[in-house]
Formats: structure tokens, sequence, C-alpha cells
């Protein structure tokens, strides 16, 4: 699991508004998921294990809403997040990070009206859009404090996230985002519009979800972020306390180890017949 949406979760996504945009957002069609139930049974009728995983706790709460299945099957299986080997260097002046694609489900205009609000702050934003054409967005002017870095490579992400002094999130939907994890692991704290398994309220800042365009929640946004800019002593201890979490928990160590748990607890186990298990147990031990 990776994105499930509940019919609430469309509902919240189907209202999204995007400035100068006037047609129906690209990106933010939902997928029909409940055909897994029709998995699901043939594998019980089978006698076939059968397991839901997905890297956020919370998520368990959307597995019936969206995949029409008892939530009784759920795991939580870490990210495998490569942690960087790089040394923390806040840049000299206070630099904000967006990490993600631009397209509208993301809301990257809240992060161009936070640049046009704090003209002190430098804001760079990495990553373009996925979508092009009618239901695109396209931004019409780009403030002077704000960079375009565009797509960059793992390296060069890793130098911006080093120098950061935090993230921000705006988007009007989100599982657990990758950028969250990569940010934590170089000590940058979130600020963000969506809050999975508490992480942002946990390790940043998190102003509550706004539907539309998220233009009516600007203002805390700037506010929540200019409180983290303006308190070393929070921004540096949020920031640790979030990088220990993402090493005790989002690693390729505790990916490999928590799979071969589940592995064990859940497909391991012999279901085949009692007959077919006593001839099996009479071939030789090279042959099983």
């Amino acid at each position: 699991m990776q994105d499930p949406r509940t019919a609430f979760d469309v509902r919240r996504v189907d209202s999204l508004i995007a400035p100068g945009v006037d047609v129906k957002p690209k990106g933010i069609d939902a997928l029909d998921c409940t055909g897994l139930r029709h998995v699901e049974r043939a594998s019980r009728v089978a006698r076939r294990p059968f397991l839901l995983a997905g890297h956020a706790r919370y998520l368990e709460e959307k597995v019936e809403g969206t995949y029409g299945l008892h939530p009784d099957r759920y795991e939580f299986l870490p990210d495998p997040v490569r942690l960087p080997s790089v040394v923390r260097e806040e840049s000299p002046e206070p630099t904000v990070l967006f990490l993600g694609r631009t397209d509208p489900i993301k809301r990257p205009w809240l992060f161009f009206e936070l640049a046009r609000r704090m003209p002190d702050v430098r804001f760079s934003l990495l990553g373009q859009a996925h979508f092009t054409g009618a239901g695109a967005w396209v931004p019409d002017e780009v403030p002077a404090n704000l960079e375009l870095a565009g797509h960059v490579g793992e390296e060069v992400k890793n130098d911006y996230l080093r120098r950061a002094w935090a993230l921000v999130n705006p988007s009007i939907h989100e599982a657990l985002p990758i950028s969250f994890l990569e940010a934590l692991a170089c000590e940058v704290p979130i600020v963000s519009m969506q809050n999975p398994d508490e992480l942002a309220s946990r390790y940043g800042e998190y102003v509550g979800r706004w539907e539309g365009d998220g233009m009516a929640g600007a203002g805390l946004l700037e506010a929540a972020l200019r409180r983290l800019l303006d308190d070393p002593v929070a921004r540096r201890e949020r920031g640790r306390a979030g990088q220990a979490w993402v090493r005790s928990t989002h690693t390729e160590a505790r990916f490999v180890e928590t799979l071969g748990e589940l592995a064990m607890a859940h497909l391991v186990p012999d279901r085949r017949p009692p007959v077919l298990q006593t001839l099996a147990s009479m071939l030789p031990l090279t042959r099983r």
C-alpha cells in the first residue's frame, strides 16, 4: 500500500482548485481499488497467504474504505531509506525547500506565496511537473527569492537538504511522502498541511488540512514557518529528533529485517494439505 484513498480522501482531492487553471486539474482522478477483494478471496480459496503492508501506521484505517477489505491483515513495512552520509551545515541565510512534483495535487503555488510573503528567506523548489497541457499548473511569475532548481540528482538533493532550514509541504493529499523521510534524515524539520503518523507535529509544524487551493491556510503556513526559522533551538531539536526516528524506523536494514519477519510470520507456514506435508517430509532434505 502506497497511497490508498477512501471516499473521504477522494472528495477532498476533488475540491482542488489550481490558480489559473479553468479545467479540472490533472493528476487527481481516483482509481477503483476494490478489485483487490477478488485477489484476497482467490487467495483464501487457494489457501495462499494474503497480506497488506504499508509504510505508515495510520494507513491501516484506510484499508476497508479503499479496498473493501477487513484491515485485520495490515502490517507496517518501513521504507528502505538510504541514509545520506552528509554533514549538517545550515546555510548562512534562511533556506526553505519544496521537494516534489509541481503538479496541482502538491499545490506548489502556496510555496510561491510563501516566497512573496517572506522576501528575507531563500526558497528553493526541487522538482518538476509530471503533467503538461490543459489541467496542468504553470507559474505566471517567479519571486526573486525563489529558485526553480528542477529535477536534481541524489547528491545535489542531499546537498540542498543538509543546508536547508525547513521543508514545506502544502499538498492537498499525501500518504507518507518520501520527502518527509529524506528531510528528517538530514535533520530538516517539516512545515506541512499533511500530518501522516503525526510526523509534522512531532518534527516540525502542522498547520491543518485546507481544501480547495489552500490559500485560506497560507497565513498559518507562513506563521508556522516563521516560528521555526526564528527559533534555532526548537528547529535543531526537532530536526535531530526526526533524524533519530528515521534511523530507528525507515532504513534499508529495518526494511529487510521487517520484511523477513513478516515472511516468517505470514508467508512461510506450510499450508499444504496434511497428506502432501507427509509426503514432503519423506523426501530427502536436499529435495525440499
